[in-house]
């Protein structure tokens, strides 16, 4: 795929996560140049806590010598390995993006309903790192008509972690971080219906009433608004940052 899905879904949770540090540090927050080369795509383990936490994986290309990944799981490979499987790979050095890429394509074409609850119960358990729940929610958000209802409980589930005062640059706060970042991303997927005339607009109002986090109210308000109108307003707004 010339302009892959998944590569586009991860600059999108990078704007996602800038936008979500920028609401809560506005001062600390690096430009985007200043990344440190070669530093990884998705967050980090859960046990560290960097002063400047890099978000993305940077594009590189498979090291000399390195075994080339296969396109898709084996078969008989269940949905929650074969996620845990591509999370560790994207730590692999010298992983090849594109194959990643390919397989990412494969796995979630063939998302079945019953797997489908399945990743709604990764991207939303505290027990899979953060990269097994990312990839759990960007396979649902490949089939957002399809798979909407799962998005929905993804965006609307509560954690202590969203309306609990926590310190700066701590881990509590990185954790939060990703909680936010993940249901935006799940909030964008759900946006994209609004345009395809897809109405999603009494989610949107429910969840703006009842979220106890800022960052998901304003953003579900977005998608109300978008809702009505039958734009994309949520992917406008981290598209603009």
């Amino acid at each position: 795929m010339k302009n892959a899905w998944f590569g586009l879904l991860l600059l999108s949770f990078f704007v996602i996560a800038l936008i979500v540090t920028v609401i809560h540090n506005p001062v600390s927050v690096r430009a985007p140049d200043s990344q440190t080369p070669g530093s990884q795509l998705l967050l980090p383990p859960q046990d560290e806590v960097p002063a400047n936490p890099p978000l993305l994986l940077a594009a590189g290309s498979r090291a000399p010598g390195a075994i080339a990944l296969a396109v898709a799981p084996p078969p008989s490979l269940e949905i929650e390995s074969a996620v845990a499987q591509l999370a560790i790979d994207f730590e692999l050095p010298g992983h090849d993006v594109s194959d990643l890429d390919r397989r990412i394509d494969v796995l979630a074409a063939g998302v079945s309903p019953r797997e489908a609850a399945k990743l709604a119960q990764i991207a939303q358990s505290s027990a899979h790192s953060h990269n097994e729940r990312f990839l759990a929610t960007s396979l649902l958000a490949q089939q957002p008509a399809k798979f909407h209802a799962e998005l929905e409980q993804i965006a609307k589930a509560d954690s202590p972690l969203l309306s609990q005062q926590v310190a700066p640059h701590s881990l509590s706060e990185m954790q939060r971080h990703f909680e936010e970042a993940n249901r935006v991303a799940a909030l964008g997927a759900l946006d994209t219906l609004n345009a395809k005339g897809k109405d999603e607009e009494q989610f949107f109002a429910e969840l703006k009433a009842s979220s106890k986090n800022p960052l998901i109210r304003k953003v579900a308000g977005m998608g109300y608004v978008g809702a009505q109108n039958g734009t994309a307003l949520i992917q406008r707004y981290i598209n603009a940052k």
